[in-house]
């Protein structure tokens, strides 16, 4: 009986411990980098607002942008949580995020911006894109109020300085040499809410956590306005160049952050598993031909 107690005990702990509840001060080690062509990065010194909480930063080895999702660990495909980090130059105020933090989604992959997830000390919105076409810097708009909304609270809102406890793999907490300590942003809204205003303001009629998206993650000194910093882009906020071509929009990964493999990629892999297939075949048929 007592076995059998602490096998029950030890189902529960394991099952506690693998659920990724999202924690927004966590390690970034809980998190996934979202990738942007060839960088994990921004240029330094390059956002419009002159303010260290407002310049988004980065390097080979420090990304600047995180995601993380946690699915609840259930049946349903539209429940849990997601999240996102962006590192940033240093803080205006140590203690609390004086600036906005942005994340606009391109939910349908076509390009164009759908719908963004903007976070401040106070507040936490989604807001549907607006009228313009919402391709590039200077065609993107924004509705004026956030179509949901939440406070911010010290459980969907972190701001904490960048140290070996927040980034276990840090080499560098200045990484564009501005001479005070990079600051992590982060925020975390209910899935179950993001698919609600996905499907309310975009033309999908389906989307859950098996569904694919892109990202352009930004900063402002305001919630209806770009005006700041862009990340993976040399300044270019006010650009016609689309987000494509400026290298703003993160390649497709899933809501969980993980990459979605270029078609010609995923035709190679699967050429390559193929060949390997025969090739065991082969190698099969001359051991027993050889017996």
């Amino acid at each position: 009986m007592r076995l059998q107690s602490a096998f029950i005990l030890l189902l529960l702990i394991g099952t506690t411990l693998a659920r990724a509840e999202i924690f927004v001060n966590g390690p970034t080690i809980d998190w996934a980098v979202v990738q942007y062509p060839g960088v994990t990065s921004d240029w330094p010194t390059d956002q419009q607002a002159n303010a260290p909480d407002l310049e988004i930063v980065g390097d080979a080895t420090h990304p600047a942008i995180y995601t993380q999702f946690d699915d609840a660990e259930t049946s349903d495909p539209a429940d849990g949580e997601i999240a996102f980090r962006l590192r940033v130059s240093g803080a205006k105020k140590t203690t609390e995020y004086a600036g906005y933090a942005w994340i606009g989604v391109d939910v349908d992959i076509d390009g164009a911006l759908d719908i963004f997830l903007i976070a401040s000390k106070n507040t936490i919105g989604i807001y549907d894109a607006g009228s313009d076409t919402n391709t590039s810097p200077n065609t993107t708009s924004v509705s004026k109020t956030p179509d949901w909304s939440t406070p911010s609270t010290s459980l969907n809102f972190g701001w904490v300085p960048v140290s070996l406890t927040t980034d276990p793999a840090v080499t560098n907490t200045d990484v564009d040499n501005a001479g005070g300590t990079d600051y992590f942003v982060s925020f975390k809204v209910p899935f179950a809410q993001f698919v609600s205003n996905v499907l309310a303001l975009t033309p999908l009629t389906v989307f859950d956590d098996t569904s694919t998206l892109s990202y352009v993650a930004a900063t402002s000194t305001q919630d209806n306005a770009l005006n700041s910093d862009l990340n993976g882009v040399n300044g270019d906020i006010n650009s016609a160049i689309t987000w494509t071509d400026l290298g703003a929009l993160s390649p497709e990964s899933g809501v969980d952050g993980v990459p979605v493999p270029e078609p010609a990629t995923a035709a190679l892999w699967m050429s390559l598993a193929l060949l390997m297939g025969m090739a065991w075949r082969r190698t099969g048929k001359l051991s027993r031909n050889q017996k």
